[in-house]
């Protein structure tokens, strides 16, 4: 019954990110910027990424690539990290992980962070 309800180990932990990367980018290079952020970012990490953008702003959810998994503290941390190091990334968040079945949307926040 938890395995269907998704309960104690069952559960499945994700986070949301957000990044703003530079404008100066052109079209084609910001492109190349978002297929670098899932290719070493994500899928390095064994994660997947829903979402999309527009001009320089990319919003989504980061789960586990594995079927009915979660994201770890140090998947998570590893996103975050690649994030701090792209001089292209002007602004992020993302989230503290949290359980994609049972959570108020409301209780998690986009704490966007700037960097000088």
């Amino acid at each position: 019954m938890r395995k269907k309800k998704r309960l104690g180990e069952f559960r499945e932990m994700i986070c949301y990110v957000g990044l703003h990367f530079t404008n100066s980018l052109e079209t084609q290079v910001g492109e190349g910027f978002i297929d670098r952020f899932i290719e070493e970012a994500i899928e390095e990490n064994k994660l997947a990424f829903g979402g999309g953008g527009q001009a320089y702003k990319y919003e989504g959810s980061v789960t586990a690539m594995a079927y009915r998994g979660s994201v770890s503290e140090a998947q998570r941390s590893a996103v975050e990290q690649w994030l701090i190091k792209e001089p292209e990334v002007v602004e992020y968040y993302i989230t503290p992980l949290f359980d994609a079945w049972y959570v108020d949307l409301d209780s998690v926040k986009e704490n966007w962070v700037k960097k000088s």
